[in-house]
């Protein structure tokens, strides 16, 4: 049968239900449009070409399934068919996605008219949705050129083309949507054999993949093999002699690809694969012997930012130096080699450890100056973790709770998708990164999430491990929640030292400057800061440096640096939705004046703001009158 279930079930009602049912009929019954009807039977005729059927419309009467070979028709029915387009093309969206999709496998112009056919669509729909192709195109560093008399074709690198593909399927991290594509693409068999086969090799050189880099390695080698085997190759000189103590690695790395994919590999993808390589790796061994001296400069500048503005000194700390030149070291090499990390855990970070994250955002940012590095958010929110841990350890800055989690199910998918559903539903704060068999867990040199939740017995790594049931109970799971959950004993009464009436705003803006403008100079007139002008400018530089949207609606503008006479938080909340920017809204707008002096006291504030989000109160919040009503029921979650 067909790969979706829409198709599958116009089929089941034309075959059951003869020349009974017009276009207009089979909408009403799956609630979509005639025409969307209409697109669906031609996308489902190019299928029955190749399986012996064709539907037909009898005038007067409806659609019937005319079947001229009925060994294919049968077998076809028996089997899952794979549909010509991928993506939803009865939306915007998935046309967008289609037709970029199949751009990037054009070796030369295409019509719109030839487009459209490939696409299921008039040319019309096709023509009004070209800026909007254009516009995705652009972020892929990719440009739609258009000729008279040619058509269009999608212009840039190789390389870039690869990273454009992979993006489009992988929007959302979803890993079972990605191998789907896969599927899609009669891929599926080679991702089971690299699955397989690839951390065996690995290890036998001694150095592994951590379960996220080896999936994204895995993609980058299935979009690789599918390219050079349609004579789209990479253009890139790097060099076999800069493989260095990696060579036999590459080797046989190499030999094993050219047999998996039964394709030659070319000395250019041979590079591109020793980047990919290079730039995953974890390394068992020690690796203090094989940094330089950029590595070590760029450490050193990063602790020191850190002390500079933020007064957390952090350079006796052997373990954070040892950990982050480990991390900077391959980071590094992926900012030279144009390698940018998508991190599923980013978002996370931000809303759950944000004094880290601005902690380590300003120092990368400043270090930019210096060392002339673009590094991007994903890596700095990985980086983030590392400064969120030292603070614990040196200065007791601790979080709520282990809010990401790794579970290690023994029992198959199907009984993984249970727990992750339970977990969700008991503990809809916990993270859940990813689920992973025992076998692929023992290959971990070190676990990343904050603790491990298991069914079966395994051996703990770096992390706390916590067992449950295969199939656990609600009780079971409460009880886990109380296990891994850390309670604070909040010191100071942040509602009552750092909010006031007077810095308290509701009414409706028009934009998030005009926001941040009122709360500024409501700082100003109550003598919190010294100069309007200079602490306006350091808030929207800091929002030129990325959104501070923690999420639900909340907003934590901010300057980089402490530059007030005493600590304060302006509140203001929106009659309507603001705009932050790269598709945020934010309702709720903390605005954060600290000073030097009560810096550590001051920090609990953040607390604060990850209650509000953990417990989905930014809406309640929004809706107070006045401040009395605020601060009532801010007292309620920060309790």
């Amino acid at each position: 049968m067909f790969a979706d279930n829409r198709k599958n079930k116009i089929f089941t009602l034309l075959e059951d239900n003869l020349c009974k049912f017009n276009g207009e009929k089979i909408g009403e019954l799956l609630s979509i449009s005639d025409r969307t009807v209409r697109k669906e039977i031609k996308v489902m005729n190019e299928v029955g070409k190749n399986h012996g059927f064709s539907i037909k419309n009898m005038r007067g009467k409806g659609f019937y399934i005319d079947v001229m070979d009925h060994h294919h028709f049968h077998e076809f029915k028996k089997s899952n068919v794979t549909s010509p387009v991928y993506f939803d093309i009865n939306t915007k969206k998935g046309r967008i996605k289609q037709c970029i999709i199949i751009l990037l496998n054009a070796h030369q112009f295409m019509t719109l008219e030839e487009l459209a056919e490939k696409m299921y669509v008039g040319r019309t729909t096709l023509s009004q949705e070209l800026k909007d192709i254009r516009n995705l195109l652009t972020s892929f560093n990719l440009s739609l050129q258009s000729k008279v008399g040619k058509g269009i074709f999608i212009e840039g690198s190789e390389r870039n083309k690869r990273c454009a593909l992979l993006s489009l399927i992988d929007e959302t991290f979803d890993y079972a949507q990605i191998e789907r594509y896969f599927g899609w693409k009669n891929q599926q068999h080679l991702l089971e054999a690299l699955q397989k086969q690839l951390p065996h090799l690995f290890s036998t050189f001694h150095l592994y993949f951590s379960d996220e880099n080896l999936k994204n390695f895995i993609f980058h080698l299935l979009i690789m093999a599918d390219r050079i085997q349609n004579q789209f190759i990479l253009e890139l000189k790097y060099g076999r002699d800069k493989w260095g103590q990696y060579t036999e690695l590459m080797d046989s790395l190499i030999q094993l690809l050219s047999e998996v994919f039964i394709i030659e590999i070319p000395q250019s993808e041979q590079d591109y694969l020793f980047i990919q390589v290079r730039s995953k790796i974890i390394s068992v061994v020690e690796q203090s012997q094989h940094l330089n001296n950029v590595v070590i400069e760029y450490t050193q500048l990063f602790l020191d930012k850190i002390n500079e503005n933020y007064y957390y000194d952090l350079n006796k700390d052997e373990q954070l130096r040892s950990d982050l030149q480990s991390h900077i070291n391959s980071m590094l090499f992926r900012v030279n080699n144009n390698i940018r990390v998508r991190n599923p855990m980013e978002e996370h970070i931000k809303k759950y450890f944000p004094l880290a994250y601005e902690i380590t955002l300003y120092a990368v940012k400043s270090i930019k100056n210096e060392l002339n590095y673009e590094v991007n958010h994903g890596e700095i929110a990985y980086l983030s973790l590392h400064i969120g841990a030292s603070l614990e350890r040196n200065y007791q800055v601790k979080y709520e709770r282990h809010n990401s989690c790794l579970i290690v199910c023994g029992s198959g998918i199907g009984t993984a998708r249970i727990i992750e559903a339970a977990i969700k539903q008991t503990i809809p704060d916990l993270f859940i990164t990813k689920t992973i068999s025992a076998q692929r867990y023992s290959t971990l040199p070190y676990v990343e999430e904050d603790v491990v939740i298991t069914t079966i017995d395994i051996e703990e790594k770096n992390k706390p491990i916590f067992k449950i049931e295969t199939l656990p109970s609600r009780r079971q799971i409460i009880d886990l929640d109380k296990k891994i959950t850390k309670e604070l004993s909040h010191t100071t009464d942040l509602l009552l030292n750092y909010f006031s009436p007077k810095l308290f705003i509701k009414k409706s803006f028009k934009h998030k400057d005009e926001a941040i403008k009122a709360l500024t100079h409501a700082m100003a007139l109550e003598a919190v800061i010294d100069n309007e002008e200079d602490f306006l400018e350091a808030i929207l530089k800091r929002e030129e440096m990325g959104s501070t949207v923690m999420g639900e609606g909340v907003a934590v503008p901010h300057p980089l640096n402490l530059l007030s006479k005493r600590t304060q938080i302006g509140i203001a909340l929106t009659e309507e939705p603001l705009d932050w920017g790269n598709g945020q809204k934010a309702q709720l707008i903390f605005l954060l004046a600290i000073s030097k002096e009560d810096y550590e006291e001051a920090m609990g504030i953040y607390d604060f703001l990850v209650d509000i989000i953990r417990e989905n109160q930014a809406t309640e919040l929004s809706a107070s009158r006045n401040f009395n009503e605020f601060i009532l029921k801010a007292r309620m979650i920060y309790s």
